[in-house]
């Protein structure tokens, strides 16, 4: 008896026509007041301020909007994207920052880095890309604490505008940090027990 020749028909997946885009973080994964009674702690540069401020602003927008209270978060600047990952450190161990609102004492349980570098025409770009990348992700390493890289490495302004809501039909990507930064330290404090 011969073999069918023919081959089987391929498995189809069809979205659904609300399907949602693609990128981004999923929406809805956070109630309210998720972010409630943590400690939150921004560090941003102060290069590219348009920019920088719109990150910040959405961070801090979205922060709220899950239920982290003003006087849980911390927000330092530091003079470039190179810098950040000393200054979040910096920020993780200042005892300015280890008391809760009530006086508790109770550190950081996470930081968002904000910075954006904009390609020149040196290898400036690489370099410092590379260390920031390398200095933010060795911080989560080392401390067992989210340090959200929240770092845009663009080719132009424009792309930097768009990714922070500058420029119409365009997102801040702030959001998803602060969204990130929810959701890392309410893992932190489930895997290792911390409340």
């Amino acid at each position: 008896m011969a073999a069918s020749s023919a081959s089987p028909a391929p498995h189809v997946v069809h979205a659904p026509a609300h399907a949602a885009p693609l990128k981004g973080i999923a929406s809805g994964l956070l109630g309210a007041h998720a972010g409630a009674g943590l400690r939150i702690g921004i560090v941003h540069t102060q290069w590219n301020a348009p920019v920088i401020d719109a990150l910040v602003a959405g961070c801090l927008r979205e922060l709220h909007a899950h239920g982290v209270a003003r006087s849980d978060i911390v927000v330092e600047a530091c003079p470039g994207a190179y810098e950040l990952p000393l200054a979040a450190r910096l920020l993780l161990r200042s005892p300015l920052h280890l008391r809760d609102a009530h006086g508790a004492k109770h550190g950081l349980d996470a930081v968002v880095c904000i910075g954006c570098l904009i390609k020149g025409d040196t290898m400036h770009f690489e370099y410092i890309c590379e260390g920031v990348t390398q200095g933010i992700m060795r911080l989560n390493a080392d401390t067992e604490t989210p340090v959200i890289f929240g770092v845009l490495a663009v080719l132009d302004e424009a792309q930097a505008r768009a990714r922070a809501g500058l420029e119409p039909g365009s997102h801040n990507h702030g959001e998803e940090w602060a969204q990130s930064a929810i959701k890392m330290a309410l893992m932190r404090r489930k895997l290792l027990a911390i409340f």
